[in-house]
């Protein structure tokens, strides 16, 4: 039996005292932007697990439950105009957050995150690829029993034109088909088994436009 879900009226609204830095550099052919953040978070509402027995059989419950957490994470990105209409993109994000009262990582939180661009960009058309890169996530809840998932990295193309109000944009994504599961992509709906979930293969689109 997979488990039940249910809900807590009885559950406080989370109180938050949060700091934020930010700095941002920018010249003609240079930008760049970093944040940091740290979060105090009093009441937090927790999804988290336990055992009930129905029917003289032990159940796995999911419910929610305030407690006291705490939440750092940065993003940084940037860009930078390279000769011969080229742009070079990359950004990178990182969380943890805390669950203080039990001791142990907060759950559903992802891994460190990031892409890197590069970009050909004229007046009427573009053309771009772009690497996704995600690290191993090692910092799961044992309480919902999150497992780690292996980093992972997939490479996605796209291109586009306009020619006055007409608009075509086409790609494929994960060009190389690459097998990989993404973070906690068995813990909730639609894919709530508890068994992973592996994303999409190699996947194509076409999209078209016209303003009137």
């Amino acid at each position: 039996m997979q488990g039940i879900r249910e809900g807590n009226p009885t559950l406080d609204p989370t109180i938050n005292h949060q700091v934020d830095l930010g700095v941002k550099y920018a010249t003609d052919r240079f930008y760049a932007n970093a944040s940091l953040f740290f979060s105090d978070l009093q009441d937090f509402i927790n999804y988290y697990g336990y055992t009930r027995t129905v029917n003289g059989s032990s159940v796995n419950v999911r419910s929610y439950q305030n407690v006291h957490a705490t939440l750092w994470g940065a993003e940084f990105g940037s860009q930078v105009s390279l000769p011969y209409d080229l742009y070079l993109r990359g950004s990178l994000s990182y969380a943890e957050g805390e669950n203080q009262d039990a001791n142990q990582p907060l759950a559903e939180i992802p891994p460190l995150r990031g892409t890197v661009a590069l970009r050909y960009d004229v007046d009427s058309w573009f053309l771009e690829i772009a690497e996704h890169l995600s690290a191993r996530q090692t910092r799961v809840d044992p309480n919902l029993q999150e497992s780690s998932t292996a980093g992972w990295g997939i490479t996605d193309l796209k291109g586009g034109f306009k020619y006055k109000a007409f608009a075509l944009y086409a790609g494929v994504n994960n060009l190389f088909d690459k097998f990989y599961y993404n973070y906690l992509s068995y813990s909730r709906d639609p894919f709530a088994s508890g068994y992973k979930v592996p994303e999409n293969g190699r996947n194509f689109y076409v999209t078209a436009s016209y303003r009137f």
